[in-house]
């Protein structure tokens, strides 16, 4: 076995440099309960080493798959075989900060359904004081299995803006309202248990073949928010203003003026909503116009005039309770005609262009 020796730790030469940090403290995790696959384990050689060596036949191997975010791990917990993402947070990147705010909004108190991933367990180690891990359950993206009814666009819509209404009330705000960061407990779409590096296999085998469950119903899973890397609690009774380079959604009219202006995050907060809304759900899908009242709103270019996180939750409350069964299970699909990522690069365009402005 090749190996390049780091810290008295002997990595195979297949460990990338950014794998290396969980490899040499994958035993201390493993005392506290967390497992992780083969490839991140001291010790580890790959299961190829006497087949061939060309990139085809690697891809056919579960060791092979490199991690591909940097700060996530998949685990499971020894105790009762759950599936949990263990998430690495440096000290010089407000580690401290979003470990607090995701401890405050996902705390685990079983008897309180909140639309915040729960949090499960802090970790510091003492040889590694500069890191900090979270661990949560491990959930699937929010967009994993396309919304089939009304029911079911609407029902996200509303505990998408619930969440942000929660987060709001306890006077957090998100700052990175996008499709990464919106999670389902969704696990059970798919017919066989998918792996967590790729969905599309199986956990079991690393078959290709895992497929959705079809549903003739709506279903309503659990969404939750996740990631506070950029959040903001500011203390009570103050009243928090940040600069224009805050959050990740440039398309926040706010952003188009002076780099050095200060804006209301909470306020960004709501445009972001409803940007998220309107491009990833609105008008992505045929059928959904009804919700087009409330996105714009949300949207609106004064940030004083912009919809409040309650009203926006009431409202979408109200009209579901209008709408008719049939409306409801009425059926809906993607929009065929639909170029997201064109979208996405004329608004981050656009954006650059009215920002360039606004500095000038």
């Amino acid at each position: 076995m090749s190996a390049t020796v780091t810290d008295n730790i002997a990595f195979h030469s297949d460990i990338r440099d950014h794998e290396k940090p969980w490899v040499a403290l994958q035993p201390g995790f493993e005392r506290l309960g967390y497992r992780f696959r083969p490839r991140f384990r001291q010790g580890w050689a790959p299961s190829w080493d006497w087949s061939p060596q060309d990139l085809v036949s690697r891809l056919e191997y579960e060791d092979a798959l490199v991690l591909t975010r940097v700060k996530i791990m998949d685990a499971t917990r020894i105790h009762d075989n759950a599936r949990v993402v263990i998430k690495m947070l440096f000290a010089e990147c407000r580690a401290a900060e979003e470990a607090a705010i995701a401890e405050f909004l996902g705390g685990s108190d079983p008897e309180f359904k909140r639309p915040i991933v729960p949090l499960l367990e802090k970790i510091v180690f003492p040889s590694r004081p500069d890191l900090t891990f979270l661990v949560f359950p491990e959930l699937v993206r929010w967009d994993t299995r396309p919304f089939t009814f009304v029911a079911e666009a609407l029902d996200f819509a509303r505990q998408a803006i619930y969440a942000l209404l929660f987060m709001h009330h306890n006077g957090v705000a998100h700052g990175d309202i996008s499709p990464g960061n919106i999670m389902v407990d969704g696990l059970h779409f798919f017919v066989n248990d998918p792996h967590p590096a790729d969905l599309d296999r199986t956990r079991a085998t690393f078959a290709q073949d895992n497929r959705l469950h079809s549903y003739d119903r709506p279903i309503f899973p659990t969404y939750y928010f996740i990631d506070f890397g950029f959040s903001f609690a500011p203390a009570p009774g103050s009243v928090l203003r940040v600069q224009g380079a805050y959050g990740t959604d440039y398309s926040v009219p706010e952003f188009s003026g002076p780099a050095d202006e200060r804006i209301d995050p909470f306020k960004a907060d709501l445009w972001s909503m409803g940007r998220f809304l309107l491009v990833y759900v609105v008008d992505a899908y045929v059928g959904l116009d009804m919700l087009r009242p409330v996105v714009n709103a949300l949207r609106q270019v004064n940030p004083d005039e912009r919809m409040s996180a309650a009203d926006a939750f009431q409202w979408i409350d109200d009209l579901i309770g209008r709408m008719s069964d049939a409306e409801l299970l009425a059926p809906i699909s993607h929009r065929l005609d639909y170029d997201l990522h064109g979208v996405v690069a004329e608004e981050m365009n656009t954006a650059i262009r009215l920002r360039t402005l606004g500095n000038n």
